[in-house]
């Protein structure tokens, strides 16, 4: 049987989120359709430019680039991977000029290698994960207004330990409740 014939092309393409390929001198060799969409340039522009001249000067996000040319710098010198903590952009609203909408993003600087084992570009995508911080945040919300205050019950002291059940999203999955009963008792829950 043959191997399907695979259109990486057509899957770089289709690669969910925004990806750009930057080559080690920190020029855009190529960009998905979503990172085209999301930086509100068309490919042609954005293809041959130099990554520290994709943010005007006294822009908002020139922070933001900064700690992403760190990272492609860094993946650029090692071959490693590089990935960029957690950033807040707000991002200004297409149908409402003036109005600006909270987002958050995930970046990776990923290295490429060549054939002959060199590194020949750096995989750089930017993950929209404001939805799941704003989940994160109603998970927050939610376990807090369930857990009682530590309180001592009766005449018995009462200590809590917190232990999230996801350590990377710090969102526990038990809820417990203690109990004041007669007779000098109490009932954990």
């Amino acid at each position: 049987m043959a191997e399907p014939e695979v259109d990486y092309a057509a899957v770089f393409q289709a690669l969910p989120g925004a990806v750009a390929l930057v080559t080690p001198q920190l020029v855009y060799a190529d960009a998905n359709a979503e990172f085209v969409r999301l930086r509100g340039l068309t490919r042609e522009q954005l293809v041959g430019r130099f990554v520290p001249e994709d943010v005007p000067e006294k822009d908002p996000a020139e922070p933001l680039l900064l700690k992403v040319l760190a990272s492609l710098r860094r993946v650029a010198d090692t071959g490693e991977s590089s990935t960029v903590e957690l950033q807040r952009y707000d991002v200004e609203d297409p149908e409402q000029p003036g109005v600006w909408h909270e987002r958050y993003w995930n970046l990776t600087d990923v290295p490429v290698f060549g054939p002959d084992g060199r590194l020949s570009l750096v995989l750089h995508r930017v993950e929209d994960v404001t939805e799941l911080i704003r989940a994160r945040e109603v998970a927050l919300t939610l376990q807090e207004a369930m857990l009682p205050a530590p309180r001592p019950v009766g005449r018995h002291p009462a200590a809590v330990r917190y232990r999230p059940a996801a350590e990377a999203l710090n969102v526990a999955g038990d809820w417990y409740d203690l109990i004041d009963l007669p007779g000098d008792r109490i009932a954990v829950a």
